[in-house]
């Protein structure tokens, strides 16, 4: 006799849960807008260098000027630290 309580098998279908906002992005859609992997964009977001919103246990979603404005405030930067290095100031 089976319990109404057994854990999903490992076929069960995964569900993806609806995004909260349409203005976010999801990973391959945001991977995608910034001509980078998948795997490296999730790398970054995970690693706490991109932000990033998480959905369930293993969804990302991004805010699309969040993360353009992180990378632009890294080029910023690295640009400075360059000029910095070759002893350039302004």
């Amino acid at each position: 006799m089976a319990t109404d309580n057994a854990p999903p098998s490992s076929d069960a279908v995964r569900v993806e849960q609806p995004n909260p906002d349409p203005s976010l992005l999801p990973l391959g859609a945001m991977a995608s807008r910034l001509g980078i992997s998948r795997s490296n964009l999730r790398q970054e977001a995970l690693a706490g260098r991109l932000p990033c919103v998480r959905i369930g246990k293993d969804g990302l979603i991004f805010d699309p000027r969040a993360v353009e404005e992180e990378l632009a405030a890294r080029a910023r930067r690295k640009a400075e630290t360059k000029e910095q290095r070759d002893g350039f100031t302004s």
